[in-house]
C-alpha cells in the first residue's frame, strides 16, 4: 500500500472510530471469521498475515484462537496495533511481502484495503500473497460492496483515500487469475432481510442494505486435501452470505410479487366501492316485496272482512263435514268389500253364483276383479329338493319291484 504522510494520514484512526465503527463493533463483525481460522489444525503451522492492521482488532481475535499474527500498516494508526501483542510492522506492503520467504504463512487477510490499491499494484500485491502462502492456505479479502446502493451512491466516498469501489466479479477475477483456488464471494456486514418483510420492501432494503460489505475467501493449491478445503471454503461462504443485491431477476420477481398483490388490494378496493349501490339495490329489492306482502295481507284481510266470506261461511262448513263423511264412508265400504271379498273365496259355491251373474255386468266385474287382486297376499312359491329323500325314493321303488 502506498505510504501517506498528509494531514490525513495522521489523524486515520480518528477518521475510523467515527465512520467505521469502534473497536468493539468491528470485532464483532470479525468474529464470523472464527470458524474459517479455526479450521486449521495445530501442526499447520498458525501463522498469519495482516495487510493493513489498522487498529488491531483482527490481530487480537487471532491471538485469542491461538495464532501467531503479523500485521502491516504504513500508516500511523499502526501505533494503535502495537496494544494488540501481535509483531507489527511499519511498511509499504507490496516491499513487506517481496522480503518474505515463500511458503511463510498459512492465512493471509486484509480488511478494507484493496479498495485503497491501484489496480496493477493490487495484481502485484496478490501474486506476491499467493507465493508467500503455504499449500492449503488460505487468503481473504474484505471490501466495501457497490453492489450496494448505500455503498456506491455515497459511503464509499466517505474516505478520501478510497480509489474506486471493486465489484465483486472483477476482485474474484483477480484472485482466481492469479492462481488461487474456490474465491468465493459471500456479502456481509447488513442486514437480513430473509422473511421479515414484504415483498416490496425487501426489494428496497436489498438494494440500500444488504451486504454493504464482501469478502473473497480463496486457498492456495498443493495441500493434502484441495477438494476438501474448497468445498469447505463454499459452504462457509453460502452460511454467511446476504441477499445479492446485484441479483436483478430475484429482485424483479420480488417486485412483481408486490405488484400482484397491489392489484389484488385495487380490486378489493373498487368492490368496496361498488359496495353501497350493491347494498341500495338490494335495499329497494327488500322494500318492494315487503310492499307485495303487505298488499297481500290487506287483500286477505279485505275477504275475511267481506260480506260473501261472511254469508257463504255455512256452505263452507258444510262442505268441509261432507267431505270429512264421504271420506269415512269410502273408508267404511272399502274395508268392508275386502273382508267380502276374503269371505267369496272361503265360499266357493257362492263365488261362482256371483261371477256367473258379474260376467253380464262386465264393466263392474273387472273392477271387482282389479280390487280383488291387488289386496290379495302375495304367495312366494319355490320348489326345494332334497336330493337325499330323492335317493331314498329311487331306492323304495327299486326294492318294491316284482319278485324273480
Amino acid at each position: 500500500m502506498p505510504h501517506n504522510d498528509d494531514l490525513f494520514s495522521k489523524s486515520y484512526k480518528l477518521f475510523e472510530d467515527r465512520f467505521r465503527g469502534s473497536e468493539a463493533a468491528i470485532r464483532e463483525r470479525l468474529e464470523v471469521y472464527v470458524p474459517l481460522i479455526a479450521s486449521f489444525g495445530s501442526d499447520q503451522g498458525r501463522i498469519a498475515l495482516d495487510i493493513g492492521s489498522g487498529r488491531g482488532e483482527w490481530l487480537r481475535l487471532l491471538l485469542d484462537h491461538g495464532w501467531r499474527a503479523v500485521g502491516v500498516e504504513p500508516n500511523d494508526i499502526a501505533e494503535a496495533s502495537l496494544t494488540s501483542g501481535a509483531e507489527i510492522i511499519r511498511s509499504d506492503a507490496l516491499d513487506f511481502l517481496r522480503q518474505c520467504s515463500d511458503h511463510s504463512y498459512s492465512l493471509v487477510t486484509a480488511f478494507h484495503v484493496v479498495e485503497h490499491l491501484e489496480t496493477s499494484y493490487l495484481l502485484s500485491v496478490l501474486a506476491e500473497i499467493r507465493r508467500v502462502l503455504r499449500p492449503g492456505g488460505i487468503l481473504l479479502l474484505e471490501t466495501p460492496n457497490p453492489e450496494n446502493l448505500t455503498v456506491s451512491s455515497w459511503s464509499f466516498r466517505l474516505d478520501p483515500t478510497h480509489k474506486a469501489p471493486i465489484p465483486p466479479l472483477l476482485l474474484q477475477h483477480f484472485v482466481q487469475s492469479t492462481g488461487f483456488l474456490a474465491a468465493n464471494i459471500t456479502r456481509m456486514n447488513g442486514v437480513h432481510v430473509e422473511g421479515e418483510y414484504g415483498s416490496l420492501s425487501t426489494v428496497l432494503s436489498t438494494l440500500f442494505r444488504s451486504g454493504p460489505d464482501y469478502a473473497v475467501v480463496a486457498c492456495t493449491p498443493g495441500g493434502d486435501n484441495d477438494d476438501s478445503l474448497s468445498h469447505f471454503i463454499a459452504v462457509f461462504a453460502q452460511g454467511i452470505s446476504q441477499r445479492n443485491p446485484s441479483d436483478i431477476a430475484s429482485l424483479l420477481q420480488l417486485t412483481a410479487d408486490a405488484d400482484s398483490v397491489a392489484r389484488q388490494m385495487n380490486e378489493r378496493v373498487l368492490n368496496l366501492e361498488y359496495l353501497p349501490d350493491r347494498i341500495l339495490n338490494l335495499e329497494h329489492r327488500c322494500a318492494s316485496l315487503d310492499r307485495h306482502v303487505a298488499e297481500r295481507d290487506q287483500q286477505l284481510a279485505a275477504l275475511y272482512n267481506s260480506t260473501s266470506w261472511r254469508v257463504s261461511a255455512p256452505v263452507r262448513f258444510l262442505g268441509e263435514r261432507s267431505s270429512r263423511l264421504l271420506f269415512k264412508l269410502k273408508k267404511a265400504m272399502r274395508s268392508g268389500l275386502e273382508r267380502s271379498i276374503l269371505g267369496l273365496r272361503q265360499h266357493r259355491r257362492v263365488k261362482r253364483l256371483l261371477l256367473g251373474g258379474l260376467s253380464r255386468l262386465p264393466s263392474l266385474k273387472g273392477r271387482l276383479v282389479r280390487f280383488s287382486e291387488s289386496r290379495a297376499p302375495q304367495t312366494v312359491w319355490s320348489l326345494e329338493v332334497d336330493e337325499g329323500k330323492v335317493a331314498r325314493w329311487k331306492q323304495m321303488i327299486k326294492n318294491s319291484g316284482p319278485e324273480k
